[in-house]
């Protein structure tokens, strides 16, 4: 496999994760955390009654946003960077 393509497969895989992670209704979301993972919903409420601010799933997302495009923007310079594209021009 050659360098591009190694470096263009995780690139890819996480773009289509992103999109999938988008598109889903935050509401759908929510209710399947609430039936599978019921620890989480303990979790939540013993955060919420600590830093006494209400945690929704659209607060956490904003939230999630920051790491999500950094990683992004990191696997973009790296795939630009192996296809010979300067750092300037990557940005």
């Amino acid at each position: 496999m050659s360098a591009n393509k190694r470096h263009a497969a995780p690139l890819a895989l996480f773009m289509v994760i992103m999109a999938v992670l988008s598109l889903m209704p935050t509401d759908t979301v929510e209710e399947k955390i609430k039936r599978k993972f019921s620890s989480l919903v303990i979790l939540k409420s013993n955060i919420e009654s600590y830093i006494k601010v209400p945690l929704d799933v659209s607060f956490i997302q904003n939230i999630l946003h920051f790491p999500f495009y950094a990683l992004s923007a990191f696997l973009w310079v790296g795939f630009l960077n192996r296809r010979r594209i300067g750092f300037k021009k990557a940005i």
